[in-house]
């Protein structure tokens, strides 16, 4: 389900805060424009039939709960995000999940937890208190097609406090 909402931050930006539930793990229009909550505890992603494809406008922050939502693929790969980035998008972050039995039998390029497609020369990905355990497959594929030169300073792919189990 979604609504509307606004932050207080004068740094923040406007935009629709998504909260997913398990039984409706849907985003509208497959665009996220802020920040998208996790409120259950535990998604089992081997039960969804298909991958999500997300178009991201805005900076963006996937929160779980305060002591981390775990998304269990049981030894499957369903349930894998691919995310098509706007050009002006500064940030998306990962905050407080834990990603868990991600495992691909007979991997092949292009199945990972998350694939991100950016043109961008701006983009961070950052992951923030997140866990990763017990995954036997590449977590991250970053396609970029930016033409300009990344500010060497600023890394494309940050983890602040996270774990590797």
């Amino acid at each position: 389900s979604s609504g509307s909402g606004s932050s207080s931050s004068s740094s923040s930006i406007q935009g629709r805060i998504v909260t997913i539930k398990s039984e409706d793990f849907i985003v509208e229009d497959n665009k996220i424009d802020k920040n998208c909550y996790r409120i259950d505890e535990v998604y089992d992603m081997s039960m969804l039939w298909h991958d999500y494809q997300l178009n991201i406008i805005r900076n963006v922050k996937f929160l779980g709960n305060e002591n981390g939502t775990i998304f269990n693929y049981n030894h499957d790969r369903r349930g894998v995000f691919q995310v098509t980035v706007n050009k002006d998008v500064k940030f998306f972050q990962i905050e407080n999940i834990i990603f868990e039995n991600y495992v691909v039998e007979n991997a092949t390029d292009g199945i990972q937890i998350f694939f991100f497609i950016i043109d961008s020369d701006k983009l961070q990905i950052i992951s923030k208190n997140c866990t990763y355990r017990e995954n036997k497959q590449n977590l991250f594929r970053i396609d970029i097609s930016s033409s300009k030169n990344h500010d060497k300073k600023v890394p494309y792919v940050l983890f602040d406090h996270c774990n590797f189990m």
